[in-house]
């Protein structure tokens, strides 16, 4: 798959995601397992054993603990995850600006996203497709938490539009071996921090017919992955 096509599938999830948040907000627990089981299939099935082949050594999985941490530090900071509905007891003033720091961050996020695409697709073309398959899964969380806080379609728009602009940028670098496998190796934990984040609500939620929906629709993300790689 060419990083056009690429860069089209990101940005259409990116705005279905939002779309959900406008009309659809109800089944969103159904989506978010998707995408969380997705994440951790591709995290632990390619991207850390492409990290390692990297590096030929262990103990870069330390990064994936570093980006792990780096981004729980980014959202506590910057509130980056706006959990379905969740309420705050901060003053009017405050809470919009937080919001807005929010969701630029968020479409920062996005841009980043799209350069991993692209820096993936330098080291070869079928880890750039794997990687592109983890970005798109979760751009469709990005889309809905960028409604969630701003409630703009035009932020919605920018945030879709990012992972492009990230893409573009990527693929014109390249580094050393040892270089992409820590960028990879953080972008592991980042992705892992993303999936657990939006696992956890809604497998611990007091509705047991949304927490069975969510965790059954986040092995089929499992499945899919375990799927899609069988066809390699």
């Amino acid at each position: 798959m060419s990083l056009l096509f690429i860069g089209i599938f990101a940005f259409l999830s990116t705005l279905f995601g939002g779309y959900i948040a406008f009309k659809y907000k109800r089944f969103i627990h159904i989506f978010s397992g998707l995408t969380a089981g997705t994440l951790l299939a591709l995290i632990f099935i390619e991207i850390i054993p492409e990290v390692i082949k990297l590096n030929n050594s262990t103990y870069i999985l330390l990064t994936v603990i570093f980006g792990f941490i780096f981004f729980h530090i980014l959202e506590k900071i910057f509130s980056l995850h706006h959990h379905h509905g969740e309420k705050h007891d901060h003053d009017h003033h405050d809470h919009i600006s937080s919001k807005k720091i929010a969701t630029w961050a968020l479409i920062l996020h996005s841009l980043f996203d799209g350069i991993a695409i692209g820096l993936a697709y330098n080291i070869s073309p079928a880890f750039g497709l794997v990687v592109a398959i983890g970005v798109i899964a979760h751009d469709f969380s990005d889309g809905f938490n960028t409604v969630s806080l701003s409630n703009s379609k035009r932020l919605l728009c920018a945030d879709a539009i990012a992972p492009i602009l990230g893409i573009i940028i990527g693929s014109y670098f390249t580094f050393p071996d040892t270089i992409m496998s820590i960028l990879f190796g953080l972008f592991a934990g980042v992705l892992l921090y993303v999936s657990t984040s939006d696992i956890l609500p809604e497998a611990h939620c007091d509705n047991k017919k949304h927490m069975t929906q969510n965790l059954l629709a986040m092995l089929a993300g499992v499945l899919y992955i375990v799927f899609v790689v069988s066809l390699k």
